[in-house]
């Protein structure tokens, strides 16, 4: 190992295994650096603990104390959602909270530790919609017409309504008293857009006849497209999830314009990494419609573009050491 400079992964994955940070992991430490990944869902497994003493502040993670140099979130940190709870905890939302409570000591506790895509405050402002259309716009990117948030359906012709926030969401159940998995579904249908207490994202619909995806590394974008068989609104989440449909992912050359644009926003956020997503509409204008600052690459792309994104991270990760 090359010293003891260690990179820290944190990631979330809600089951399973979370493929991402083990690849980049695997990277790592191939080229003999030593790294640890901590799961918030599995933070039971990781043996981790914060200590401050006259020694200063430490992590502790496998049982080895140390002072991490870099880290990188490769997920976006939900505790709020997390469904792996030990069997001994009997009140679940309790134990979320004191986890979310770990991240932000960890969060100000190692805020000299070099953070990647950036400090957490910049990841959070990247996945605000309003702040980051409006940045956007600023930087010369087409994003959807109007975006807003509220209870309330706006008298506008034409829009969508939108969960508020990642879709997944963990509650509890006024009607059984027991905690449920919801997931907010777009909605196209303006006969249908009743108020029902929740606030609500309400954007400009765009009928897309493609959607792309990106990942941004410092500079560096790969871009898929899927081009649809007819104009819809629908995203490949829909498509996917839904309507049990297949999506065709095919190689894209984003624009360069778009490229120099996006890397203008990226810079304003403070972030390094992302993973953009585009609608093309039917002038083939492209629209910005999300950032994910921590955003999947993995079953988007093909094995060489895969190949050359682990290499860029892991590139990125190790220069800052």
């Amino acid at each position: 190992m090359k010293g003891k400079k260690v990179i820290i992964l944190i990631c979330g994955s809600l089951v399973g295994i979370n493929v991402q940070s083990n690849i980049i992991s695997e990277n790592l430490s191939k080229l003999g650096y030593e790294n640890f990944i901590i799961d918030f869902h599995k933070i039971y497994e990781n043996n981790l603990f914060l200590t401050e003493s006259e020694l200063g502040l430490r992590m502790c993670v496998y049982g080895r104390e140390i002072s991490p140099k870099v880290i990188y979130v490769v997920n976006n940190i939900r505790t709020d959602t997390i469904i792996n709870i030990p069997n001994e905890v009997i009140y679940p939302n309790a134990y979320r909270v004191s986890l979310n409570q770990l991240f932000l000591d960890i969060r100000f506790g190692f805020e000299d530790s070099k953070w990647f895509p950036g400090n957490y405050e910049r990841i959070k402002s990247g996945d605000s919609k309003p702040f980051l259309f409006s940045l956007a716009r600023k930087c010369g990117l087409h994003v959807p017409e109007v975006t807003i948030d509220s209870p309330f359906k706006p008298n506008i012709v034409g829009i969508c309504k939108k969960p508020l926030g990642f879709p997944f969401k963990l509650s509890l159940s006024k009607n059984s008293g027991k905690e449920v998995g919801i997931t907010g579904i777009v909605e196209f249908d303006e006969n249908k857009m009743a108020y029902d207490g929740y606030v609500w994202q309400w954007q400009s619909l765009v009928t897309a006849r493609s959607q792309i995806r990106c990942f941004f590394v410092d500079g560096k974008v790969w871009s898929v497209v899927w081009k649809r068989e007819k104009e819809e609104p629908y995203d490949f989440r829909y498509i996917n999830q839904i309507k049990n449909g297949g999506v065709l992912w095919e190689e894209y050359h984003l624009p360069e314009e778009i490229i120099r644009k996006l890397s203008i926003l990226m810079k304003k956020l403070g972030l390094n990494i992302a993973a953009p997503e585009f609608l093309t509409d039917q002038s083939g204008e492209h629209i910005l419609i999300d950032l994910n600052p921590c955003g999947d690459w993995y079953g988007f792309f093909p094995k060489n573009i895969n190949k050359e994104i682990i290499n860029a991270i892991t590139k990125t990760l190790t220069n800052a050491l």
